[in-house]
C-alpha cells in the first residue's frame, strides 16, 4: 500500500484566513491549544498553543478578548464561541520543522462584510 503526504503550499511569516475548527483545554498541562483549517490548505489543521494562565493580564485572557469571547460582566469565557470564528494567522515553522500558528487574530474584515450584507 502506498500512501502520498500532503506537502503544505503555505509558508512562514505570511498572513492567511482561515477559520477555528476545534480547541483543546489541557488544564493538567496547563495549555490551551486552538486549530485552524486555512482557506488556502483546507486538508490540514494548524495550531496554536497558549499557556493556561486564569489571571486577566495573562497571555490566555488577551486571546479571549481578541476573539470576542471574553464577558467583561462576569469576567468569562465561552470557549465554544471559538469554533467557526474566521480568523487571520500568521504561521511559525517550529524546531521540528513543522508549520504553527504563531500570530492569530479575529478577522474583522469578515465580520464588517457579515454585518453590511444583513
Amino acid at each position: 500500500m502506498k500512501i502520498e503526504f500532503v506537502k503544505p503550499e503555505v509558508r512562514a511569516g505570511k498572513e492567511y484566513k482561515g477559520e477555528i475548527t476545534r480547541y483543546k483545554l489541557d488544564e493538567r498541562n496547563r495549555a490551551f491549544r486552538v486549530f485552524i483549517v486555512l482557506d488556502k490548505e483546507p486538508q490540514i489543521e494548524f495550531m496554536k498553543r497558549i499557556d493556561i494562565d486564569w489571571e486577566i493580564n495573562s497571555a490566555f485572557a488577551a486571546f479571549c478578548c481578541e476573539m470576542g469571547i471574553y464577558t467583561e460582566a462576569d469576567d468569562s469565557a465561552e470557549l465554544d464561541e471559538l469554533i467557526d470564528t474566521r480568523v487571520i494567522a500568521v504561521l511559525n515553522k517550529g524546531e521540528d520543522g513543522k508549520l504553527y500558528v504563531g500570530k492569530i487574530q479575529l478577522d474583522e474584515e469578515y465580520y464588517q462584510e457579515q454585518d453590511a450584507e444583513e
